[in-house]
């Protein structure tokens, strides 16, 4: 994606491990202006994120109003948003939040976390927009929801 995107737009890639990206940041303090950027991809990123609601407001704080948006994926499930922080054993959080790395399994709340940082939320689903022959052809799960939000 980040190939496709560089040759697209006025792209910077950032992670908090700087050999992964073009620019070392951590998402809980970012090192941007408010209202810098019109749009933001951060999917699967804030379930690996202790302080995920610091990263949501951080996201909300750089994103430009009228018009900017952000796509914010992340695993979830039905139930509320299952964390602990005192779980760090990998075996216990791949049990718990379904994957060795992740700090928490978010649910039917995520939503309001999202509005409580400041963002509109709207939920689409690839179906939508493609069918499922340029779903196989771009290995996209034709039901996954797309998750965006947008700064007033």
């Amino acid at each position: 994606m980040a190939h496709r995107f560089k040759n697209l737009f006025d792209y910077l890639s950032v992670d908090i491990d700087g050999s992964k990206a073009m620019r070392r940041a951590d998402i809980t303090k970012l090192d941007f202006p408010d209202n810098h950027f019109d749009a933001i991809v951060c999917n699967h990123v804030l379930e690996h994120v202790p302080s995920d609601r610091l990263a949501m407001s951080e996201l909300y704080r750089v994103l430009k109003p009228d018009g900017g948006w952000a796509s914010l994926q992340v695993p979830r499930t039905e139930s509320l948003t299952d964390e602990d922080p005192a779980i760090i054993d990998p075996q216990e959080r791949l049990k718990r939040f379904n994957q060795e790395d992740h700090v928490r399994l978010y649910g039917k709340d995520y939503f309001d976390r999202l509005r409580e940082a400041g963002f509109r939320v709207a939920v689409y689903r690839w179906k939508d927009y493609m069918s499922e022959k340029e779903a196989k052809l771009y290995v996209i799960p034709i039901d996954e929801e797309m998750i965006f939000g947008w700064k007033p």
